[in-house]
């Protein structure tokens, strides 16, 4: 039986929980879904109907590479993901930025910066999420001609 200060510990959080339901239901829905999948979801930041919460972060959002019931293996790798993540992601970034106005898709990225298609592709999704650059398809090419002769791949370009 739980004793009365943590009934009344639980009842002040609970109530919280919904004062913060109401005034912020965008991402109270975010939360909701993270911890359907399985994740256990802090928020540090939020701004939702003229309401803040937190401090925002000068990395912006940073995603969660393991899950709080992973492995120990899975979390290990995941920390050390994070430090050549940072890495390629500058070199493909340095890559985008040097192809200037034509912009530049994964085929052309990766032998200038010595990865594979596949992991370049892996950080550009990543990358356009946190909106660093964006991505153009065809309807948004410089010609028709210019995205068919790149290989029908998305173009990327700096923000």
């Amino acid at each position: 039986m739980i004793g009365e200060s943590a009934q009344a510990i639980l009842a002040k959080r609970q109530a919280q929980a919904e004062a913060n339901r109401a005034q912020m239901p965008f991402t109270s829905s975010i939360v909701d879904d993270l911890r359907a999948e399985g994740f256990q979801p802090t928020v540090k930041f939020a701004q939702e109907n003229g309401q803040t919460v937190g401090k925002a972060s000068p990395a912006g959002v940073v995603p969660v590479l393991a899950r709080k019931d992973d492995p120990q293996t899975s979390k290990k790798a995941a920390a050390t993901v994070e430090g050549f993540r940072a890495a390629q992601e500058a070199k493909i970034f340095n890559a985008i930025f040097e192809a200037g106005e034509l912009g530049a898709t994964a085929n052309e990225i990766a032998p200038r910066i010595g990865l594979t298609k596949e992991q370049v592709n892996r950080r550009l999704s990543g990358m356009g999420e946190r909106r660093l650059i964006y991505r153009v398809l065809k309807d948004n090419a410089l010609t028709a001609d210019d995205f068919i002769e790149r290989g029908r791949c998305a173009i990327w370009w700096k923000t």
